[in-house]
């Protein structure tokens, strides 16, 4: 199994992210309960009046951190990853 492959598989049973957006040169970060599907894409809820969804209305490129691993004392790493992307709004399942 290669990286990626492995990563997709982790973050499936992962739930919380840190999705940051920008709007007029602003960087803006915030943090969000989702879902990742079979093909990698990421879905949460938002109101439409949130910060990151009025930014992502304006400007759809977006970034998202994971936390996959936090670093313990049995287990002394980190492991995370970082997506790049564009976000839309989706009003229906696989849309």
């Amino acid at each position: 199994m290669n990286e990626i492959d492995r990563v997709k598989k982790i973050v499936k049973s992962i739930r919380v992210m840190q999705l940051a957006t920008s709007q007029n040169k602003q960087p803006y970060l915030c943090t969000l309960h989702f879902y990742a599907d079979s093909d990698f894409n990421l879905y949460w809820f938002s109101r439409a009046g949130r910060k990151h969804s009025i930014d992502i209305a304006n400007n759809s490129k977006v970034s998202a951190y994971i936390l996959i691993h936090e670093d313990t004392k049995e287990e002394p790493y980190v492991i995370w990853t970082t997506i790049m992307g564009e976000a839309k709004l989706v009003d229906k399942p696989n849309e």
